[in-house]
């Protein structure tokens, strides 16, 4: 992160937000198993593939956290690694223009849905106490303002993937179970329009790919 996306970011130095979101999407990726790790060996016990994501913000407008956790999942589905052949202990490393790269193997997509919450107002006395504000993928300002945050990851499935509340205000499981079904029908929202871009980025590929070869076949 640097000061074009905040001014608070300082240049060459990661600051406490990016170190702290870089840990979440770390353990959010790796401790919900998305990526199927053993799909990453060649051949056991001697060569791997090692995938890393780097995330770069532009414009820190407020719930930052989810924004690149969403990024790196689609830059997952995106990527495609070389094809592999393997003979016993020998792996063979075809190019791009030798066979058509192979995707990663994702069993599903973590997405992480952040709430803002506020504190009630204080009750006056006889009345029963207010129930504590909550606002979804709040901004900026929202931010600034809030009395503490609760980020609940589901996947496309409806399958709660984790819960993390650095800090702030204690809630009760009531708002947890409310914040958890909020979470469900967004993270199937976003699912959704991720899948429908990569559909269509993959078929302008294949439009473009079919041209070049009738290209080639027409200059032959």
């Amino acid at each position: 992160f640097g000061p074009i996306a905040s001014p608070s970011f300082e240049v060459g130095r990661p600051s406490v937000q990016a170190t702290t979101i870089s840990n979440l999407i770390e353990r959010l990726i790796k401790g919900s198993r998305a990526v199927d790790a053993e799909a990453l060996c060649i051949v056991g016990g001697q060569k791997v593939w090692s995938i890393r994501v780097d995330v770069r913000a532009l414009d820190d407008d407020g719930n930052l956290g989810d924004a690149c956790a969403v990024a790196a999942l689609c830059s997952l589905l995106h990527f495609r690694k070389a094809d592999v052949e393997v003979q016993g202990e020998d792996a063979k490393v075809y190019s791009a223009e030798e066979r058509v790269p192979v995707p990663l193997s994702i069993h599903h997509l973590p997405v992480p849905v952040t709430f803002a919450l506020f504190a009630p107002a204080k009750a006056k006395a006889g009345k029963r106490p207010a129930e504590p504000t909550v606002v979804l993928d709040p901004n900026r300002l929202e931010e600034a303002a809030m009395d503490g945050a609760l980020c609940v990851a589901v996947n496309q499935h409806g399958e709660l993937c984790g819960i993390h509340k650095p800090g702030g205000m204690p809630i009760d499981f009531d708002l947890i179970s409310q914040c958890t079904e909020a979470a469900v029908d967004r993270a199937k929202e976003i699912t959704g329009r991720v899948q429908a871009e990569l559909e269509a980025d993959m078929a302008t590929r294949q439009r473009a790919r079919r041209n070049v070869h009738q290209h080639f076949a027409k200059d032959q």
